[in-house]
């Protein structure tokens, strides 16, 4: 089975090798002039890159230069592209005894990590769906515990945060529908949100 990246590349191969007539403008029958500068570049390129997971990749999150891979194994690989020659692993083991990893989102910056933790059981009585937070300066995942039952499938980010604390105002959706607004970020050693009591609500 190819991949789209290889049946993209397979079709770059075969348009080099059909005849490129000189490079002319042509006037059309509609009138206009038709002018083609040069070649056009590949959009992706496909290389082979020196890395080796140590189990199953599930999820891979990228931004800013910042790579976050959950693997099967219950390691979080944290990759920063400009050293990438040191990557951190994180061990969520504890957190994940009886759960299985739903999703995995990263702000535009590479700060702010959210992670959503399901049952692995599917009859009851399961697990409530969980969210925690992961920032980018620790390695110690926290709970965001007022979010427990509500299984997180998307995140709106804010783009115009520039904040390396807190994720500014952002938006959560839910696999029942619900959408909420709300405020993530790191204190010290606790994770705050300033909307929860105040702001954290259902939109």
């Amino acid at each position: 089975m190819t991949s789209m990246l290889d049946q993209y590349e397979q079709a770059s191969q075969r348009s080099k090798q059909v005849y490129a007539p000189p490079i002319r403008p042509d006037i059309s029958t509609a009138g206009f002039i038709q002018m083609k500068f040069q070649d056009d570049g590949p959009i992706f390129i496909k290389q082979k890159v020196n890395f080796l997971p140590s189990d199953k990749i599930l999820h891979l999150v990228v931004n800013n230069n910042i790579i976050v891979i959950a693997m099967a194994n219950n390691l979080l690989l944290r990759i920063d592209m400009k050293h990438p020659d040191s990557p951190e692993e994180i061990d969520i083991s504890k957190f994940a005894m009886n759960m299985k990893m739903s999703g995995m989102f990263l702000d535009p910056l590479g700060n702010h990590l959210l992670i959503v933790l399901i049952s692995k059981s599917q009859e009851p009585p399961n697990s409530p769906p969980e969210l925690y937070y992961l920032h980018r300066k620790t390695t110690k995942l926290k709970q965001a515990s007022k979010y427990k039952g509500h299984k997180i499938t998307a995140v709106g980010w804010n783009y115009s945060n520039s904040s390396e604390t807190t994720t500014g105002p952002i938006l959560l959706g839910t696999s029942k529908g619900l959408i909420f607004e709300t405020e993530i970020g790191l204190d010290g050693d606790k994770i705050f949100n300033t909307s929860l009591e105040q702001y954290w609500r259902q939109v």
